[in-house]
């Protein structure tokens, strides 16, 4: 039986508080949650069959639990079932990340440019930072956490400065306005000196395009 178990590895200021396995037998599943976990930015790598425990964030489709049962493999974290990809891969980020669901706050922070700069934050945890140049992409990325992360409160924060706040920019925050449920909070906050580098926030290998929407998130613009 194919059973992948993957330890799932953060990158620098990403770096994760619980370790992620997957057991996944299903290989379509395998191939999609791999697909989303390297969107992500997030390296994997496999681990010995012959373990008998794992600690950490367990993700397993119907066959690949029961592998675990069989093998009499104990789980000492928590369980993410795999039957939604997105949800799964949603709930797995937050968890391996030390948080729980739902979340009480969640805040997406966007920098709009030339590039689109992008951050999400869960309860004061970094869960992740991209960088679009396709907006059909950034609005796929919205979409998914503001439907897949569950939070008491969800907030979309946008930078925002009058000089040059074009057509471009007015067409995207336009979209964001009409896509999103009514109970979403939507933000327009200056954004100047959000590029700048702040105390606290580990930027290696960061556009300064993310930098801008991280601290946009954290509410860091002066």
């Amino acid at each position: 039986m194919n059973i992948y178990l993957l330890t799932l590895i953060g990158d620098g200021m990403l770096e994760q508080q619980r370790t992620l396995y997957l057991a996944l037998y299903n290989p379509r599943t395998m191939m999609r949650v791999m697909e989303r976990l390297r969107e992500l930015g997030l390296q994997f790598k496999g681990v010995y069959e012959r373990q008998r425990a794992i600690y950490g964030v367990v993700m397993v489709d119907e066959e690949g639990y029961r592998y675990l049962e069989d093998n009499s493999v104990r789980i000492l974290g928590p369980l993410v079932f795999v039957d939604d990809v997105d949800k799964a891969v949603a709930h797995a980020l937050v968890l391996a990340k030390g948080l729980d669901f739902p979340l009480s706050n969640l805040v997406v922070g966007i920098d709009l440019g030339a590039s689109i700069g992008f951050a999400v934050v869960g309860d004061s945890k970094v869960l992740m930072t991209k960088l679009f140049v396709s907006k059909l992409k950034f609005f796929e990325t919205l979409c998914w956490v503001i439907e897949k992360f569950e939070s008491k409160r969800r907030c979309i924060r946008i930078g925002f400065t009058r000089s040059t706040f074009d057509d471009y920019k007015a067409d995207i925050v336009d979209r964001i306005a009409k896509m999103i449920p009514s109970d979403v909070e939507l933000e327009l906050v200056p954004e100047r000196g959000s590029s700048k580098l702040r105390p606290g926030i580990v930027t290696r290998g960061l556009h300064e395009d993310e930098i801008a929407a991280l601290n946009i998130a954290l509410g860091r613009t002066s």
